[in-house]
C-alpha cells in the first residue's frame, strides 16, 4: 500500500529580507506539479503575507534557527 503522507519540496531562502508570499506561491505551484506538500525554510523569516498564504495553504514554514533546534534536540 502506497505512503498516503506526499513528499515534501523543499526551497530554502538564502536572501537577506523575509520570504514573501510571491515565493510561497512559486513553491506551492512546483509541489502541486509533482505531487507533495511545500516547504519553504526561509534563514530571514517570512512576510505577514507569507505566513497567511502558508497556513490558507498548507505550506509548511521554518526558520534557519527552526532547523538548529531540532538539530540540538536530536543530537
Amino acid at each position: 500500500m502506497p505512503d498516503p503522507t506526499p513528499a515534501s519540496v523543499l526551497a530554502e531562502t538564502s536572501c537577506s529580507k523575509a520570504a514573501g508570499d510571491k515565493e510561497l506561491v512559486a513553491l506551492s505551484a512546483k509541489a502541486q506539479s509533482v505531487g507533495a506538500r511545500a516547504w519553504c525554510i526561509s534563514r530571514s523569516g517570512f512576510t505577514p503575507a507569507a505566513r497567511a498564504y502558508a497556513a490558507a495553504h498548507g505550506v509548511l514554514l521554518s526558520t534557519r534557527s527552526d532547523l538548529d533546534q531540532i538539530a540540538r534536540i536530536l543530537g
